[in-house]
C-alpha cells in the first residue's frame, strides 16, 4: 500500500518512510523513550492523518474480516426470548408517561419469561430469570413483586435491588460485576440462566447526568449493549417521553441506539392501555395488544386489613380508540342505563333493553318541536355510535352493553317504566314483547378483589 499526501509536500510526503519505521519491532515503544525517535511522533501522526490510499496501488494480503453473502445460512443469526418480538440480547426501551403502568408491565414480562408463558399472545422460546435494577420506589417494587409468587406459591427466579448514581465509570463496573455474580447464583439455585435485566428508570439511575447530551447518551446505550452481550440477556430500560408524550425524552441517541422500543399509550384516565412495538431491529413494528391493571390481595397488614397491589391483565386486542360519544349517543346510553336499572336483564353478563322501550325513551327526551323523521334519524345515528350491541333474541330485538365497555356512561335511580315490572312476562304496553326465558334477571354482585394466582405482573408507575 502506497500512502500519498493530498498536497504531496511537507512531513506527509515522507509518510512511507515513517510508516516503515513504525512497522519495525519495538518502534511503537521507541517513540516514547529515545530522544532521537521523538521527532517521529508528529510527522507520523500527520502522515497517518492526512495521507490517503493510492487507489492505483495493487491490493495485497487477505481480508481479516468475516464476510457474508446472499445464500449463506442465516438460521441462528437472531435468537428470541419471545418469537419475532423480543430477542435474547440487545437494548429495549419501554416508554410511557407516568401512571401508564410501565413497572407493572416490566414485571409482567419477567413473570412470563420465568414461567415460559405467552407475552401478549407470543410464545416464550425459553425460560429465564430476571434481575431488576430499581432506581426509584424500591419499597413499591417489593410490594408489587409479592403478586408474582412465593410464600404459598412457586418462587420465581426474579430478583430486584436498589441502584443509583451510575454515571461514574467505576460505579458501572461494580454493577456489572454484581450482576454477573448474581446471575451465576440464580442459575445455580433455579436451574435457569438470567435472560432479562430491567433498569427502572433511566433518569433515576443517574447513568446520564444530562439526558440531552448526545455523546454521553450514545456511550451509555453502548455500555448497556455490551453488558447485554456479555450476560447473554436482554436489557430493558424503562424511560419517559417528553411532556408532549411523543417519542422519548432526552437526546436522540437514546432511541437511535436502542434495538427495540415498546410504547404504552393511555388516554386520560382510561383503564385500558395499549402496548405497541414502535421500533424493531429484526421484527415487525405493530400493536402487541392492550392491558389493564386489576387489584390482587397479597395478604393482610398488622391490623388484619387486606393489603392489595395491582397485576396486569393482558389481551392481544388493541385498546379501543373510540371518539367521544356524540350528544345523541350519550343520551341513548343514559336511556339504556335508566331502563336497565328497573330490573337488570342480562345475557352473557351484558345488560339488555328491548328495542321498543329504548326507542320510545330516547324519542321522549328529544327537544320539543323535533319532528318524527328527525327523531328516527337521531336514534339510528345514536345506536351506530353508542357502542351498544344489537341482537335478536327469540324474534325480539335487544340492545346490550358492549362487553369491553362494561356499564353505560351513567346510572340514575330507576323509576318504574310502563310495561316493565318485576314480573318479566307482564306487559303494560301492547308493543312490549315478553322477555325470553334465556334472559335472566340478576342483581350485580358487589365489586370484589381478585385473588393471587392470576397470571400477570404486579400502585401505578
Amino acid at each position: 500500500m502506497t500512502l500519498q499526501p493530498p498536497g504531496g509536500t511537507g512531513a506527509a510526503a515522507s509518510a512511507p518512510a515513517y510508516v516503515s519505521a513504525m512497522a519495525r519491532p519495538g518502534a511503537t515503544a521507541a517513540l516514547s523513550d529515545p530522544p532521537e525517535h521523538r521527532q517521529w511522533k508528529r510527522p507520523v501522526t500527520n502522515a497517518l492523518t492526512f495521507a490517503v490510499v493510492d487507489p492505483s496501488a495493487p491490493a495485497s494480503g487477505v481480508s481479516k474480516r468475516e464476510w457474508w453473502q446472499p445464500g449463506d445460512d442465516w438460521r441462528g443469526a437472531v435468537s428470541w426470548l419471545f418469537h419475532e418480538t423480543l430477542p435474547t440480547t440487545g437494548v429495549c426501551l419501554l416508554s410511557a408517561l407516568s401512571g401508564a403502568g410501565k413497572t407493572f408491565l416490566a414485571l409482567h414480562l419477567a413473570q412470563c419469561l420465568a414461567e415460559g408463558q405467552e407475552f401478549f399472545g407470543v410464545s416464550a422460546e425459553i425460560r429465564g430469570g430476571t434481575l431488576i435494577l430499581a432506581a426509584e420506589a424500591f419499597g413499591s417494587i417489593k410490594r408489587r413483586m409479592a403478586a408474582l409468587g412465593g410464600a404459598d406459591g412457586p418462587c420465581l427466579p426474579i430478583f430486584a435491588c436498589s441502584v443509583g448514581g451510575l454515571a461514574p465509570r467505576l460505579a458501572w463496573l461494580e454493577l456489572t460485576q454484581d450482576l454477573r455474580a448474581k446471575a451465576a447464583a440464580v442459575e445455580a439455585e433455579h436451574g435457569v440462566p438470567v435472560r432479562l435485566v430491567i433498569l427502572d428508570t433511566l433518569s433515576a439511575s443517574g447513568l446520564l447526568e444530562d439526558e440531552n447530551d448526545n455523546a454521553r447518551a450514545a456511550s451509555a446505550m453502548k455500555q448497556m449493549a455490551e453488558l447485554s452481550a456479555t450476560m447473554n440477556a436482554l436489557f430493558v430500560v424503562v424511560h419517559h417521553p417528553p411532556k408532549s408524550g411523543v417519542g422519548e425524552r432526552g437526546a436522540g441517541a437514546i432511541r437511535n441506539n436502542a434495538d427495540y422500543v415498546m410504547r404504552i399509550e393511555r388516554r386520560g384516565q382510561s383503564a385500558f392501555r395499549q402496548l405497541s412495538m414502535d421500533k424493531s431491529r429484526d421484527g415487525e413494528e405493530r400493536v402487541l395488544g392492550s392491558f389493564t391493571l386489576v387489584p390482587v390481595q397479597i395478604g393482610t397488614d398488622s391490623k388484619g386489613r387486606p393489603t392489595t397491589t395491582l397485576t396486569v391483565s393482558s389481551s392481544t386486542a388493541p385498546a379501543q380508540r373510540a371518539r367521544p360519544p356524540s350528544r345523541h349517543a350519550t343520551m341513548l346510553l343514559d336511556c339504556h342505563a335508566h331502563l336497565s336499572g328497573s330490573g337488570t336483564f342480562e345475557r352473557d353478563g351484558q345488560k339488555a333493553v328491548p328495542h321498543t322501550l329504548l326507542r320510545e325513551e330516547f324519542q321522549r327526551r328529544q327537544p320539543d318541536g323535533t319532528d318524527r323523521s328527525n327523531k328516527a334519524r337521531n336514534f339510528r345515528n345514536a345506536v351506530a355510535s353508542s357502542g351498544l350491541e344489537v341482537r335478536d333474541i327469540d324474534g325480539a330485538r335487544y340492545y346490550l352493553t358492549a362487553k369491553d365497555e362494561g356499564q353505560p356512561l351513567s346510572y340514575r335511580p330507576p323509576p318504574r317504566v310502563g310495561g316493565l315490572t318485576d314480573n318479566p312476562t307482564a306487559s303494560g304496553d301492547d308493543n312490549q314483547k315478553t322477555i325470553p326465558d334465556n334472559l335472566t334477571t340478576t342483581t350485580p354482585p358487589p365489586p370484589g378483589i381478585a385473588q393471587p394466582g392470576s397470571k400477570g405482573a404486579s400502585d401505578v408507575c
